[in-house]
């Protein structure tokens, strides 16, 4: 960025941001003459939220840098003055995408960056934005359309970005094929264009040659191959390309990887998902400038990252495997990169591993499992350039803990399932941390002493923070109301004080994202949140109705609400709902069985309301109910006479460290007497996705698909999130029901080891 560019965003954004302030002192804005326009907005319904940035010809790579610093004017309707000379973005609502038709009606140079992101079709509607001369960012996340709404736009020529994804939409008819292609490749100031889950091939892809300004392109999720690489290999600007796996699973067809060693002044690339070997990423050796690289679910090994030795550029890996970790041997690769700063990747080490990760002088950020000891964390100790580090699953102590203390540098450290208590706040307290992860595991909920707790009210510097696993009473509440500056919480645990949480939750007045586990909030305490006018994504589960969820729409910055409720949200509400917020664009609302605190039924761990137990209690002793496949009705009684586990589970094989079809089979392999057999019950996805996650991950025992959920219902096991199984003795009855998937070991010890 140019000086004289920095110096004009600053002199605009100082100028409309002062006129705008209502704190500015009167002497000082009485000498500020800042020249406005008016735009016309329907009367009598808002279209979303109006933002002023900065200056409206600055550069769009520099326009990125600047997105946070917009201000909201408020809801589009009526008349809304706008300075001029300032970059104007529209962030549509939910309610407001349902009739786009007055945006037909603004001057040709009203709106500069259009901003969907509502999770529902609006096809259609993009002729009312056709008009739009000075659009220059058109943003369509989670708001699926075809190549005929493609074609509404054709002659928005000026348009320097374009995000478009139909991710969930793709089997309903939705997406851009190549005949958009031939529309992008027109739009000749093109810079970027990410487009997730459309069927574009290497034919398509042709089109872009064009595009002479193209700077990054993301086609996660699309039909083209290596081959398509050639048509990128004249475009000068060309820094970024992402070519990540279908959504459905399927691999990318990297045939023709010859070609990317050609992409000389690639500066970021993703292959999540390819299939690439390390003979494969031999073929980039030549991306000298390369900076970051994806590499997530390859086939490479941690020997073919030898490949990336002569990438001395290169500053971020992300590497996560289809199954296990990073070794010693991936570190001693890693090392030999001297600008490496951060690897985002499941490590696996001995203290050998971790000597070699010491060597890395850059490095920034790393996160570790399963191995690191107290002794290992003095290694880590003497990385005194690492900023974020994370443990999970190790068996670290409070002892281990004390070593951070030496690392004033930290500012962002997650502690997740491992050996530490809440003593260790005490070590965690003395940095200046800025994002604070904290949970123990994820099956044990329990009430902390209070007294230790209250160290974390010295990281005042703290802006995010999420803990879990945990009971938080009022005492905890106070403590955390302490912490003025957060602005993102995460609480994935039980709420036992209402009025307290409230209270510390409006103590956060710089708060935008806001995630709690179980909660039961009446409408009068969800009506005080508006309170928080930065609140923007909320997250809640527990005892919702009509009343309390249209009450959210008073916050007024809240762009996205999800909703587990007890029982389902009538149509009307949801409709009013869209209509009196301004900024909504997302709204999820679900149905899930109500939980209030965790119980412990005969030593093993379950949550759910006490109606939920008896229901599942009924089930202990009895025998199994039916299993309703998509195919028809499973024979359980097969297995009757041997121990068998049934396993509900879903498709989430890529957010998750161990495959749980691995981690059962980890747990099976401690009892080779006990003869355990298992069956699976698939909860979600289409049935290409099960056969491939049968295979990819290689499952040795019987699964199938559930009906509608219709077997969910039958074993009491609706509500999204973890697995659950359930254990069936030798003599066909039920022993165990909704096991957690940590407490499986624990489980057929108690049940099966006889």
């Amino acid at each position: 960025m140019t000086f004289n560019t920095s110096c004009k965003i600053a002199c605009v954004l100082v100028l409309f941001l002062l006129s705008l302030s209502p704190s500015a002192n009167a002497q000082t804005t009485s000498s500020i003459s800042v020249e406005t326009r008016t735009l016309e907005f329907p009367s009598d319904r808002s279209l979303g939220i109006v933002y002023a940035g900065p200056a409206a010809d600055i550069e769009f790579t520099e326009l990125d840098v600047f997105r946070d610093q917009f201000k909201s004017l408020g809801p589009a309707k009526g008349l809304v003055e706008v300075p001029k000379g300032a970059f104007i973005r529209l962030d549509v609502s939910a309610g407001g995408c349902e009739d786009l038709s007055p945006l037909g009606q603004l001057p040709s140079d009203a709106i500069h960056f259009l901003y969907f992101n509502i999770e529902s079709p609006i096809s259609g509607q993009l002729k009312h934005i056709s008009r739009l001369q000075s659009l220059r960012v058109l943003h369509l996340r989670g708001c699926p359309v075809m190549d005929e709404d493609i074609q509404q736009i054709a002659g928005l020529k000026n348009l320097e970005s374009i995000q478009c994804s139909v991710y969930g939409f793709e089997d309903k008819g939705f997406g851009v094929t190549d005949e958009s292609m031939k529309v992008f490749g027109q739009m000749r100031k093109l810079k970027k264009l990410l487009l997730r889950s459309c069927p574009v091939t290497d034919e398509g892809l042709k089109h872009l040659a064009s595009c002479e300004d193209l700077e990054t392109l993301s086609l996660n999720g699309s039909k083209v191959t290596g081959k398509g690489i050639n048509s990128l290999l004249m475009l000068q600007n060309f820094k970024s390309l992402s070519l990540g796996a279908y959504d459905d699973g399927s691999p990318v067809n990297m045939e023709g990887m010859t070609k990317f060693g050609n992409l000389f002044q690639l500066e970021h690339l993703n292959l999540s998902g390819s299939g690439i070997s390390d003979e494969d990423l031999k073929q980039i050796q030549r991306l000298t400038m390369l900076k970051s690289l994806t590499l997530d679910y390859t086939n490479v090994t941690d020997a073919g990252l030898s490949a990336l030795e002569g990438m001395k550029d290169l500053e971020k890996l992300r590497f996560y495997r289809k199954r296990g970790q990073l070794g010693d041997r991936a570190a001693e690769e890693l090392a030999k990169l001297p600008n490496l700063r951060k690897v985002t990747a499941h490590w696996n080490l001995t203290p050998a591993g971790i000597e070699q990760l010491t060597k890395m002088k850059k490095l920034e950020s790393i996160s570790l499992s399963d191995t690191v000891t107290d002794r290992e964390m003095e290694l880590i100790a003497t990385m005194k350039g690492l900023k974020r580090l994370s443990l999970q699953n190790c068996p670290v102590t409070d002892e281990g803990i004390t070593h951070l203390e030496s690392m004033p540098q930290l500012e962002d450290v997650a502690i997740s399932r491992t050996n530490a208590t809440a003593k260790c706040f005490e070590s965690i307290a003395k940095l200046d941390l800025v994002a604070l992860r904290f949970g123990i595991a994820d099956e044990i909920f329990q009430t902390w002493p209070a007294n230790e707790w209250k160290q974390l009210a010295r990281l005042q510097k703290l802006e995010r923070l999420m803990i879990g696993g945990m009971l938080l009473g009022e005492e905890h509440w106070k403590t955390i109301g302490q912490l003025k500056n957060l602005q993102h919480f995460e609480c994935e645990t039980r709420v036992l004080a209402k009025t307290p949480a409230i209270d510390a939750i409006l103590s956060m007045k710089n708060l935008e994202f806001l995630d709690l586990g179980v909660c039961h909030f009446s409408s009068e305490e969800v009506a005080r949140l508006k309170q928080l006018d930065k609140l923007e994504i909320v997250d809640l589960t527990g005892q919702f109705n009509d009343e309390s969820v249209l009450a959210f729409g008073d916050l007024p910055s809240l762009r996205v609400l999800q909703i587990s409720a007890n029982q389902e949200i009538s149509e009307e509400s949801i409709a009013a709902l869209k209509k009196r917020s301004s900024s909504l664009q997302m709204l999820n609302l679900s149905q899930r069985e109500p939980r209030e605190l965790v119980e412990n039924i005969d030593g093993i761990v379950i949550e759910g309301s006490k109606e939920f137990h008896s229901r599942l209690t009924k089930l202990i002793g009895k025998a199994p109910p039916k299993i309703v496949a998509v195919d028809g009705e499973f024979d359980l009684s097969q297995f009757f006479g041997k121990p068998t586990i049934v396993h509900f589970w879903r498709s989430r094989p890529y957010n998750q460290e161990k495959p749980p079809s691995d981690h059962i089979a980890e747990v099976i392999a401690k009892f080779p007497d006990a003869d355990i057999q298992v069956v699976g019950v698939h909860r979600s996805g289409g049935l290409d996705f099960f056969k491939r996650y049968l295979i990819e991950y290689d499952v040795q025992w019987p699964c199938v698909v559930d009906k509608a959920s219709e077997s969910a219902k039958l074993w009491h096991n609706l509500g999204k999130g973890r697995d659950h199984l359930y254990l069936i003795g030798r003599n066909g009855k039920i022993k165990a029901a909704r096991i957690y998937i940590g407490d499986l070991e624990n489980a057929v010890r108690k049940y099966f080891r006889n």
